[in-house]
């Protein structure tokens, strides 16, 4: 079909983007990494290792705001609520930035008293020193890191994707640039080398910042209101963020703590390699899972089931594409990638980092189907469960499997047990899903929807119809008209509805369409007892029909573009806004 076609280059681009953002912080761990490894040796990359937890603490706090922001505010557009989430991401800014203000004092003030915690245990392994350093140095970058992460997040749906793309490679590119002046040039070490990502992050802010105050035409902070309305949300949106990366947190410390207590010192740096690997590889993983729960929740919005299914199908099977591609290069290429991190010489930690990628690579297509069928989860408001799901996951399943597997394995079981957690997580969500489906007495079909029971009424219709070119415009408002009648529509009703989507869609292809016809119009018409709503999505240049009628009352010709006119006279609501570079116009007429 073509509206499968159109759906999927939008989930495609978008997944791009996504992917894009989402290796920033894991390029910049990355070249850390490697930077650290080469120029200031193995001591201070176990030095480093000791802050990936805390670091994965500071994502879970900004992936609160973030997504909650994003899930809350999706759910205000697709139902037309554009004033009420414009004014919630302004406040949930507000409340972003007055959180890591304070979070990120606190990591300057008492960097010497985490890294202690950290490195609990393993005095004679590595030097706490360093890693307070580094904590020092990344809390400066905390504040424009988490307001860039809801920043980032809410210009996708704007359909900026040139100005994202901008702004995620030029966070890489500074960072990068400030590592290599700080080893060759300033030498200040690992406080130097945090200092560098810290950089990147504020100097990307200010031109971002810049965008939603002058520039933005959906979230422009300019025009916003402070409200509370939302916020409680906001937060039980975020929360399965907070869960999952804090329950990261967890499993990092016991890893860490099994390494020290049961393995090696050395295993601890194959560790470090395995883990800067994996940040990369969960952009790929966490990116189709974001543009999932990013179009999922406008989806839930919009109560539209059919468009549901396609996200399911095209996000499984493009991130299982990607994610068998990405499995097959990392054992082909295991070695050369570990050579990056360790320094010459170093050839038995090189081997056993190579044999480590290789385990690890054979849980990336269960974790990334996985991945997706829990955010979508939490993009129809079932957080409850996406938060247990991820203690599961990341702490009960992993942890136990390790736990058991280094005593009967060694090292080899510490990283089958990411293989063993992801498959049963998959498990848990078709378990779950078959709970879902048995409460909410809703089909087979329809199981993996995880939809409540009166999420459609039980006499809602609904017909959907591409467009495509003049000759299918013409046949839509013929079927629209014939739909209306058979669902009991007064006469009236049904001849209004169906001169307005005869002058719609020919005047969206007179004057929308571009030569290479690649346009598509998508009309959706639901009737239920009280109303019908009708839904005009179109891909073309933008265009704003209500404002366009607004124009029209100001004119004498009654006679011009009168199906507008008609039915924007008859609409108790009318909303349209301009979201992933496609114009969406909701019509509801009361019956």
């Amino acid at each position: 079909m073509k509206r499968d076609t159109i759906f999927r280059k939008l989930f495609l681009q978008l997944l791009a983007i996504n992917i894009l953002t989402g290796l920033i912080q894991p390029f910049n761990q990355f070249v850390d990494n490697a930077l650290t490894g080469m120029g200031l040796g193995t001591d201070a990359l176990k030095a480093y290792a000791l802050f990936l937890p805390l670091g994965a603490l500071a994502f879970a706090l900004s992936f609160v705001f973030s997504i909650g922001t994003q899930i809350s505010c999706s759910h205000r557009i697709g139902k037309g609520k554009i004033e009420e989430g414009r004014n919630l991401f302004a406040t949930s800014l507000l409340i972003t930035l007055i959180f890591s203000a304070v979070f990120s004092f606190a990591l300057f003030i008492f960097s010497d008293n985490i890294a202690l915690l950290l490195g609990r245990g393993s005095e004679e392994v590595v030097n706490t020193a360093g890693t307070a350093s580094f904590i020092r140095g990344y809390s400066i970058g905390l504040v424009p890191m988490f307001l860039l992460s809801v920043m980032l997040i809410l210009m996708q749906i704007e359909g900026k994707k040139i100005f994202v793309t901008v702004s995620s490679l030029s966070i890489f590119v500074i960072n990068l640039s400030s590592d290599l002046l700080n080893l060759y040039v300033f030498k200040a070490g690992l406080f130097g080398m945090a200092l560098a990502t810290s950089i990147s992050y504020i100097v990307v802010f200010i031109f971002v910042l810049y965008y939603f105050l002058f520039k933005s035409k959906m979230f422009r902070l300019t025009s916003c209101k402070l409200s509370t309305v939302g916020l409680r949300d906001v937060v039980k949106n975020g929360i399965p963020s907070l869960t999952y990366y804090g329950s990261l947190v967890i499993r990092s410390y016991v890893f860490n703590w099994l390494i020290i207590t049961r393995l090696d010192g050395d295993t601890l740096a194959i560790m470090t390699v395995v883990n800067s690997f994996v940040t990369l590889v969960d952009a790929f993983i966490g990116g189709t899972g974001d543009v999932t729960l990013l179009l999922g929740g406008v989806v839930y919005g919009e109560r539209d089931k059919n468009a549901a299914k396609r996200l399911l199908r095209i996000a499984v099977i493009s991130g299982t594409s990607i994610l068998l591609l990405i499995t097959l290069a990392t054992i082909i290429f295991a070695n050369p990638i570990a050579m990056i991190f360790l320094e010459k010489g170093t050839e038995t930690l090189v081997s056993g980092a190579t044999r480590a990628l290789c385990i690890t690579s054979l849980c990336f297509v269960p974790d990334v189907i996985a991945c997706v069928l829990k955010k979508y989860i939490q993009s129809v408001g079932r957080s409850l469960y996406t938060s247990v799901s991820n203690i599961l996951c990341n702490v009960v399943y992993v942890c136990g499997f390790a736990i058991v597997l280094v005593d009967w394995m060694g090292t080899d079981g510490l990283f089958l047990s990411f293989l063993a957690c992801y498959v049963l997580s998959l498990v848990t969500h078709i378990i779950y899903a078959f709970i879902v489906s048995a409460k909410e007495g809703t089909p087979k079909c329809d199981m993996f929807l995880y939809l409540p029971k009166d999420y459609t009424g039980d006499h809602e219709h609904v017909y959907e119809v591409p467009v495509n070119n003049m000759d299918e415009a013409t046949a839509a408002f013929i079927a629209v008209g014939e739909f209306c009648r058979k669902c009991n529509l007064s006469q009236r009703i049904c001849y209004h509805i169906s001169l307005f989507v005869e002058e719609i869609t020919c005047n969206i292809i007179n004057y929308g369409f571009n030569k290479n016809g690649r346009n598509t119009i998508f009309i959706r018409v639901v009737v239920t007892e009280t109303r019908v709503a009708l839904f005009v999505k179109d891909n073309c240049m933008y265009f704003d029909p209500k404002h366009y009628y607004e124009s029209l009352t100001e004119k004498s010709d009654v006679t011009k573009d009168i199906g507008i006119r008609i039915v924007m006279s008859l609409a108790d609501k009318v909303t349209y806004t301009n979201r992933f570079n496609m114009n969406h116009l909701m019509i509801e007429i009361p019956v």
